[in-house]
């Protein structure tokens, strides 16, 4: 990959607001905190809640969270409070109120990650891809805009798959 040599932050700047617009448009940042909200719980570098315990999904401020035993479920219960202060000072926001536990069976870490990506079979309509377009045409650099289409085409992709599950 090759270094941009910007002249100015206008370039970036411009760019950190398109992407600000465009979340809000889309209404996705309560979605993407809540994402946050899993990913930083499963990122915990804690040995006992990697290997027992599985952060899944986020509703109304309560974090779903896998356990293979009532006992760890206590032991994360007492640890709750550290957790969920932790979790929201990372998001800079109140997203976690609660964690909750539902008892399961964990795959090893490894085994998470599926063997093939079923979001590179999902098309965008004819409308999503102009619109991303349209949103982008205000870049001047084609490797930013090209990056960033394909983060927000990912974005979207990721949406539809949810929606239809």
């Amino acid at each position: 990959m090759r270094k941009h040599n910007y002249q100015s932050n206008g370039e970036i700047e411009r760019v950190g607001q398109l992407m600000l617009e465009y979340v809000h448009k889309q209404k996705w940042r309560d979605k993407l905190e809540e994402a946050g909200a899993v990913l930083i719980y499963n990122q915990l570098k804690d040995e006992q809640l990697i290997t027992h315990s599985r952060a899944m999904s986020i509703a109304e401020g309560e974090l779903l969270i896998h356990v293979n035993s009532p006992v760890v479920a206590n032991e994360i219960s007492l640890m709750s409070q550290r957790i969920i202060t932790y979790i929201n000072t990372k998001l800079r926001g109140r997203v976690v109120r609660k964690l909750k536990f539902k008892m399961a069976q964990l795959k090893p870490r490894s085994l998470d990650k599926p063997q093939s990506d079923p979001i590179k079979t999902i098309e965008l309509s004819v409308n999503e891809k102009k619109e991303v377009k349209d949103y982008l045409a205000r870049l001047d650099d084609p490797d930013l805009t090209w990056q960033l289409s394909e983060l927000f085409t990912s974005i979207i992709k990721s949406s539809k798959r949810k929606n239809h599950e």
